[in-house]
């Protein structure tokens, strides 16, 4: 099939869209090494500059490694945060891995969320009665994770992840 020049020029800057737009979706926010990383004075910021007063926070991979393992200081970090801003975890896991958790640190919860979808990220606004805008979501997959906030409105910390059994040896 031949182009001529004025359909070349549209098929590119459509590409140009599609790329630009996919970069914007999947580019977090912010990055991190961990989630232990964020502070209280950081959560304090959030809340100052974005109005932000919950967040959406990812299990595997971002404060549970392959073999179940919590994250160390997690305990210490997530009583703290709770003190400062409504915290709901989502997970695409199933629901009696994210309840033994969410039970462990009087959590709210959505289990087999199926993100990037947005329904699982609404329920859990809706959960902590805040608007998506008002939420920030922290999790380890920019395909997971950061695409289903954007695609609500949230704002996004990407954490590495802890889907390695290297890191956890360390």
């Amino acid at each position: 099939m031949q182009y001529n020049i004025l359909e070349k020029k549209i098929v590119l800057y459509i590409d140009m869209l599609i790329r630009n737009l996919t970069k914007r979706m999947f580019r977090p926010d912010k990055n991190i090494i961990k989630i232990t990383d964020i502070n209280l004075e950081d959560i304090k910021k959030l809340k100052d500059q974005y109005g932000i007063a919950g967040i959406i926070l990812d299990m595997d991979g971002t404060i549970k490694y392959p073999s179940n393992k919590i994250i160390d200081n997690f305990d210490k970090w997530i009583g703290m945060i709770k003190s400062e801003i409504k915290i709901c975890i989502v997970s695409n896991a199933m629901e009696n891995l994210v309840e033994e958790t969410s039970k462990k640190y009087d959590l709210d919860y959505i289990s087999f969320a199926m993100k990037p979808a947005r329904k699982a990220f609404l329920e859990a606004a809706n959960k902590m009665g805040l608007d998506p805008e008002n939420i920030i979501v922290i999790g380890d997959s920019p395909s997971f994770d950061v695409l289903g906030a954007k695609r609500c409105g949230m704002k996004t910390i990407l954490v590495n992840s802890l889907n390695s059994k290297e890191l956890e040896e360390r």
